[in-house]
């Protein structure tokens, strides 16, 4: 008797799982999704294998653009049914929802994140390869856009990709326009000029590290010819910033030097630190040869200086 009621009760459960799920498809067509996804989970609730309220789980959530939601209930009805193409493409294709919806908020490197996802499951590639290459273009990585529509023109309507990689070509064109013109302004001592004209060049290309470097040197040299300590400071801070970015280079480490010396000229140290990197990191170059001769009146002044002092 009790293993005729342990059956019957399975029975119920079943009966009762379907029952909720008949009707969650009925609530669905009528698109009604929450009470869809009511339904759902009290059909889950009953039967935690059951994989078609998974599915209709994730159609419903998909629906109300829930999509961290769709695509767990999609993973687990996929992890039940392996194999089955069905949720391995509504797998991509949520993926691709929230690629879109990082794309429209500018989240350009967290969308090429999702669409990669999306391509690991297989769909439709080129499609994505496209936005990917969108992605890249969007946030400035040029070179990264032109290797992903590359990859389309034996595909895709090479014509449409043309266009794309021609516009690349032409941003590409115009940025280099602006960091030569941002580079004249600074050999002119034009520093808001070429601050301007340098900003504009990595609005269009964010990872033009010459921009970068020239934004910082122009910035740094402006604030050193305001020459107030505040601003000696603030430049001193755009100079370390140029080094960083061309750590080879003597320039930013002869005006991070110079800096300090108009901060305060009784302090040495830093100074004469900062003239010794620019002729270590190039010794050939204009700065090192002018750092040379600076380290000379820093060390005969600190000499006097010391002298005077122990009298």
């Amino acid at each position: 008797m009790r293993i005729i009621s342990y059956i019957t009760l399975a029975g119920l459960f079943f009966i009762s799982s379907c029952a909720h799920l008949k009707q969650a498809e009925q609530y669905y067509s009528a698109g009604q999704y929450k009470e869809t996804i009511n339904l759902c989970q009290k059909a889950i609730e009953r039967d935690s294998s059951d994989v078609k309220a998974y599915s209709l789980l994730g159609q419903s959530y998909f629906a109300i653009n829930k999509l961290d939601s769709s695509l767990l209930a999609y993973k687990m009805a996929n992890s039940m049914d392996r194999g089955n193409r069905f949720y391995e493409q509504q797998i991509s294709v949520i993926y691709n929802s929230m690629g879109d919806n990082l794309f429209s908020e500018g989240e350009y490197y967290k969308a090429i994140e999702k669409y990669e996802q999306a391509l690991g499951n297989n769909l439709a590639p080129d499609f994505i390869i496209e936005k990917i290459g969108d992605s890249y273009f969007q946030a400035g990585k040029h070179e990264q856009a032109l290797a992903e529509f590359s990859k389309l023109y034996i595909t895709t309507d090479s014509s449409k990709i043309a266009d794309k990689i021609a516009k690349i070509k032409t941003a590409e064109v115009e940025a280099q326009k602006l960091l030569s013109a941002g580079k004249v302004f600074i050999d002119k001592k034009q520093y808001d000029k070429a601050k301007v004209s340098l900003g504009k060049a990595l609005e269009i290309k964010p990872d033009l590290i010459e921009a970068q470097y020239n934004l910082h040197m122009a910035t740094g040299l402006r604030l050193y010819r305001r020459g107030a300590k505040n601003s000696l400071w603030d430049a001193i801070e755009e100079f370390g910033y140029a080094s960083a970015i061309y750590p080879r280079l003597s320039e930013p480490h002869y005006y991070m030097a110079m800096a300090y010396n108009k901060k305060d000229k009784d302090e040495y140290n830093n100074a004469i630190s900062e003239f010794e990197l620019a002729i270590q990191v190039e010794p050939e170059s204009k700065f090192a040869k002018e750092s040379q001769k600076k380290i000379k009146e820093l060390k005969s002044r600190q000499k006097k200086m010391r002298e005077f002092l122990s009298r």
